[in-house]
């Protein structure tokens, strides 16, 4: 080329450049949900009967916001866990305070037009840059035992997060990925095999994901503090979960 200088402009991306703009791109897309007003009268639970009954002390209900009101005939007898996102509330959770629900009664009394599928409870319990493994179950019950048992709060490193149900949307996955998660243990109840296996394997695409489950048929918050000790002591990677547990309970 003689005495022509050449300036190279043009950089090589990196794969971790490639999969860092990947993931900068889903986080632009999450769309923030409308806040949404507590019930009128709302006030944070004191000696609740059901709540005690379920493991729970006044202190947990302070932790997690856990309130009732006995202002709206709507949400008498109900107890209410608002679901934060960003530090405001996005819904709450109604569940009826009792384990017989009356004619007339619906068993879960949630707010209106809220898009649980979008939403994580304990989401906001995921501390950016610092949180590598995030355990999903899929009730607010089995969340808080979680923490209280495996005593997550002690550490940065390990939280609990619930779906509302047995299913995992794009955009809850997404909201891991923007928090910066590496692995998620999938612990969902015994009787959701089916859908531990297709949104294990999903996960699968994006995080290194295990499955923790209590063999015994119990829901986690039914668990003893050794029992819970003893389910995620013994994690399996989700294919080896699919082949050694689930395919041998379809032969």
């Amino acid at each position: 080329i003689g005495d022509k200088s050449v300036e190279i402009t043009d950089t090589i991306k990196s794969i971790r450049q490639i999969f860092q703009e990947v993931i900068d791109n889903e986080i632009q897309q999450l769309e923030e949900l409308p806040e949404k007003k507590l019930p009128i009268g709302f006030k944070t639970c004191i000696n609740n009967k059901y709540l005690r009954n379920r493991g729970l002390t006044n202190d947990d209900c302070r932790k997690y916001k856990i309130g009732e009101t006995k202002t709206m005939f709507k949400y008498s007898g109900y107890v209410l866990f608002p679901v934060y996102d960003g530090g405001v509330v996005r819904g709450y959770v109604g569940r009826y305070a009792g384990k017989k629900v009356p004619d007339g009664k619906l068993r879960y009394n949630n707010s209106i037009d809220t898009d649980f599928a979008s939403l994580l409870y304990g989401y906001d319990d995921i501390v950016k840059g610092e949180t590598e493994t995030v355990i999903i179950v899929e009730g607010i019950f089995d969340k808080i035992s979680c923490d209280k048992k495996l005593r997550l709060f002690d550490d940065n490193i390990v939280r609990c997060v619930c779906t509302f149900g047995k299913k995992i949307s794009d955009v809850q996955i997404n909201k891991l990925i923007a928090k910066g998660v590496s692995n998620i243990i999938l612990s969902f109840d015994y009787d959701a095999l089916k859908e531990i296996r297709q949104y294990g394997l999903e996960l699968q695409k994006t995080f290194n994901t295990s499955v923790a489950i209590a063999m015994n048929k119990k829901d986690i918050d039914e668990c003893s503090e050794e029992e819970v000790w003893e389910i995620f002591s013994n994690t399996r990677p989700i294919q080896e979960f699919c082949v050694g547990v689930i395919g041998k309970l379809k032969r």
